[in-house]
């Protein structure tokens, strides 16, 4: 760039390169001061993850199958005909 006729017609080669120079170093000033917030946003993503994943580990409940009383199955009838079930009822408390 700093060797483009179109550059070099306005300002001289040395001081385009001292431009180009201060510019580039004002991009990685700019992103070095970025990196750790970028890193800090990651680590709450993460933790976040994590955090939910414990949580649903502990307090997630399982559906538990249950089955009606009237419509248990009986000895001699199918669950996929008489639309009955063969599951354990949950006991009367």
């Amino acid at each position: 760039m700093c060797t483009d006729p179109r550059v070099t017609a306005h300002v001289s080669a040395d001081a385009a390169r001292s431009y180009v120079k201060s510019v580039d170093q004002h991009i990685k000033e700019a992103d070095d001061k970025a990196r750790p917030a970028k890193y800090a946003v990651l680590a709450s993503f993460v933790a976040g993850v994590i955090l939910f994943g414990v949580t649903m580990g502990v307090f997630y409940k399982e559906v538990r199958i249950k089955c009606e009383e009237s419509k248990m199955c009986t000895g001699d009838q199918d669950p996929l005909v008489d639309s009955c079930c063969r599951f354990w009822r949950r006991a009367a408390r």
